[in-house]
């Protein structure tokens, strides 16, 4: 098994760089009294951050003569100052705050009075205006030591030029507004540690160790393929084949997709969280030996969730990772937990549909997955598949496959689910408001739903906002729904992997509460839309409204009385949903 270590170089950007206009820096050879600078870095809720820089020296330092005042730092919030909130520092990201003397290249409480380590400490306590940049650019950091300081035996250490591990890369990116100037960071020095992550097993195509699943049905084409899946793995340091563990997966978003499994890990603050001592100890609570993790990593290729309603041949590869690491490790099947954002939270809750019941609890962030049953109608030209590929589907506890698994709000009405938005996401707004419709439309039943400012209210009010929705009581399912007041599609797991009463409520859920509570039964009866004009323009109101549609307004669709979800279509949009190009409840051929 594979310990974390860094990989090749990523540039801030998801744009195509096309021409490469000038190096802004170069590597600098580092000062005979400074041999190298060590980054050090956390993940925050918005991605990977540099938390502090432990300068080596080639001779012990004399503590009493080092401060702040003695270095200039360079860093990537720094030198982009693409800031969102600040705290009582104001605009001051990524600024010094504390230096001192070690003896190793690690962060401590307390300084060393000598030491070949001068460890300089950086404020970490904003959010950048979007999710944090590639994990490699976050580490970009460079030092001077502007004053002389003294040796441990009373030699002066003179002042030094920059010492840096980056070269700033200025890149010409052709848009359709344009050339547009983009500024990256490449590392060109790699040695940098995360310690929150350091306990994730990296599996990669590169070394031969990434996942094989085999003959993997593609909705796309019809098809049984082999693929590989690149994936990040987390298990206990203690971890006792005698006791049994929780198992939790955890799915990147779309905007972060690659074959290196780094990527999921330092993109938000997820993996991280579940590998910490504190969310491990609520499993260990609840007499489980701990959470073991696993975060799977997609290639844009295998795109798990598209703009149809379509699931590639990830989604069922990633049934043969999760049978692998039940069959592997000592799993609590009672607690198997499902997580992710965006891609990964819309493809999840397709999975939750195709085997019923396997997940104890789903917290879905961002997420924007509706329902497609004619998947021969065309889509951009191409026409889809279904398949009964036993490894995806499997009937529910009743014996009912409910047109194997695409009936997916009848099946996981009796799950537990916490859906997580934020109030400027338009498109997931729809969506899950779609989902919300349907049930209170056909099954009398409402989603109890909260909205709080990450801005205005502290993280431990947001968690008290949050504690407070999921106290409610809703009735015939346990499904809660959370949305922060403002933000953005991608600022959604920015704030939400902050509460730490989602995982709270995440790993409280059982299975077996889930065999316990009956499906709404009304749910699983086709799908019949409402003909009668009067009874349609009652229900068109603004919070229904989708879009437009060739010129008018596009309502979500009315059921007819006695009608289920056996059937429903839901709008099909263009990426971002910006455009409706079949409107929801749509037929084929329509």
């Amino acid at each position: 098994m594979k310990r974390i270590k860094p990989f090749t170089a990523l540039c801030l950007t998801g744009l195509l760089a096309v021409s490469l206009s000038s190096l802004a820096f170069a590597q600098e050879s580092a000062s005979p009294a400074i041999l190298s600078i060590h980054p050090i870095g956390i993940i925050d809720a918005d991605g990977a951050k540099l938390s502090a820089i432990a300068v080596e020296y080639a001779e012990e330092v004399d503590a009493s003569y080092v401060s702040l005042e003695t270095y200039e730092i360079e860093n990537y919030s720094l030198l982009t100052q693409d800031i969102q909130t600040g705290d009582s520092l104001g605009t001051e990201l990524g600024v010094a705050t504390r230096v001192y003397v070690n003896d190793v290249p690690e962060q401590a409480e307390e300084g060393k009075d000598t030491g070949k380590y001068v460890v300089i400490e950086v404020n970490t306590d904003y959010l950048m205006n979007s999710v944090a940049p590639q994990y490699e650019a976050a580490m970009a950091a460079g030092v001077k030591q502007i004053s002389p300081i003294k040796a441990a035996d009373g030699s002066e250490i003179p002042a030094t030029d920059f010492v840096r591990n980056y070269e700033e890369v200025i890149s010409v990116n052709q848009t359709p507004n344009g050339p547009v100037e983009v500024k990256s960071f490449v590392l060109t020095d790699k040695d940098y540690v995360i310690p929150a992550i350091s306990g994730y097993q990296l599996f990669t195509k590169e070394d031969g160790t990434a996942f094989h699943a085999e003959h993997v049905f593609e909705s796309a084409t019809g098809e049984y393929v082999d693929v590989d899946i690149p994936y990040a793995l987390f298990v206990p340091a203690d971890y006792d084949a005698s006791q049994r563990y929780a198992l939790v997966i955890h799915i990147h978003d779309a905007g972060f997709m690659g074959n290196d499994p780094m990527i999921t890990l330092t993109e938000g603050q997820g993996p991280a969280n579940y590998a910490s001592d504190e969310i491990q100890q609520l499993a260990k609570d609840q007499g489980l030996g701990g959470i073991i993790v696993v975060c799977p990593q997609f290639e844009d290729a295998i795109r798990t969730a598209r703009d149809n309603w379509t699931l590639s041949c990830g989604a069922p590869a990633t049934w043969q990772l999760l049978d692998y690491l039940t069959e592997a490790y000592s799993i609590d099947e009672n607690r198997i937990y499902a997580t992710g954002q965006s891609m990964g939270g819309m493809q999840l809750m397709a999975m939750a549909s195709h085997r019923d019941n396997y997940f104890a609890g789903l917290w879905l962030i961002g997420m924007q997955w509706g329902n497609n049953y004619n998947l021969e109608e065309p889509y951009k030209g191409n026409v889809y598949y279904v398949s009964d590929d036993p490894t995806i589907w499997r009937t529910d506890d009743d014996g009912n496959d409910s047109d194997l698994g695409r009936n997916w709000y009848y099946l996981l009405s009796d799950d537990n689910v916490l859906f997580t938005s934020c109030l400027g996401d338009g498109f997931g707004e729809i969506v899950w408001g779609e989902m919300n419709h349907l049930y209170e439309d056909i099954a009398g039943v409402t989603i109890p739903r909260a909205a709080f400012s990450p801005i205005n209210l502290t993280v431990d009010e947001q968690n008290e906002a949050l504690e407070d929705l999921l106290a409610v009581d809703s009735g015939r399912i346990n499904y809660h729904w959370s949305s922060f007041d403002g933000g953005s599609h991608m600022l959604t797991w920015v704030y939400g992997h902050r509460l730490r009463s989602g995982y709270e409520w995440l790993l409280s859920q059982t299975r077996e509460s889930e065999h316990e509570r009956e499906k709404l039964a009304e749910l699983n009866r086709p799908w019949t839309a409402e003909t009668d004009e009067g009874k349609i323009a009652e229900k068109q109101t603004e919070d229904r409204k989708v879009g437009t549609l060739d010129g008018e307004d596009v309502y979500l669709a009315v059921p007819a009385e006695g009608a289920g979800t056996i059937g429903y279509n839901s709008a099909i949009y263009d990426r971002g949903g910006a455009i409706i190009l079949k409107a929801p409840g749509w037929v084929p051929a329509e």
